[in-house]
């Protein structure tokens, strides 16, 4: 089977208690070990359509859509990895009492699919994610591909992942986290 890959990540102001990233974390933490294929349709699209009408929080993001079947693999692996490894994690709370005037906070929100190559949603995805390279990292290309996962259908992903960086929000990551090396992929939007 030949592989394409539509991943996307975006970095989303939020608050300690805030119900922006409550709910995020519902769409993660609300995925029985088994799922069919139209319970994890009603998951993604429900979480698309949340971060679409929220988007007005999002100050940056990174997306993928790739068709070569090698490429495709290896980048979902990426993908995979980043919901394991410790990369971009803070080692203390950010909410600390000395950051005043407290800076914005942020968290990260992933969602990653490995779809089946030529499938009808693969071609939907391939049409809709052909943007001219100026556009890329616009807000409102951003804001499309989100759209655009509402159009999968789970009958044509071999795999997917959702995940969000912190699970504790006292380590939401600040504007300086967001600046290191760890996160240099997630673009500005303009």
């Amino acid at each position: 089977m030949e592989y394409s890959i539509l991943a996307i990540e975006v970095a989303a102001r939020s608050e300690p208690g805030s119900n922006f990233a409550k709910k995020l974390r519902e769409f993660i933490t609300a995925q029985p070990r088994s799922q069919s294929p139209a319970h994890k349709q009603h998951l993604y699209h429900e979480a698309a359509r949340f971060l679409g009408e929220n988007f007005d929080r999002v100050h940056r993001a990174c997306w993928d859509y790739f068709d070569d079947s090698d490429r495709a693999e290896k980048d979902f692996e990426m993908w995979c990895e980043g919901m394991t490894n410790a990369e971009g994690a803070r080692n203390t709370p950010s909410n600390e009492p000395w950051m005043v005037p407290p800076s914005p906070l942020f968290l990260t929100f992933t969602m990653a699919f490995l779809l089946e190559n030529g499938s009808p949603s693969d071609l939907d995805l391939r049409r809709s994610c052909d943007i001219p390279q100026a556009r890329l990292w616009h807000r409102e290309t951003v804001h499309r591909v989100i759209f655009n996962v509402q159009r999968i259908r789970f009958e044509h992903v071999v795999s997917d992942v959702l995940y969000m960086i912190p699970n504790d929000e006292r380590f939401l990551l600040t504007a300086k986290d967001l600046d290191k090396d760890d996160f240099e992929y997630l673009r500005e939007l303009a």
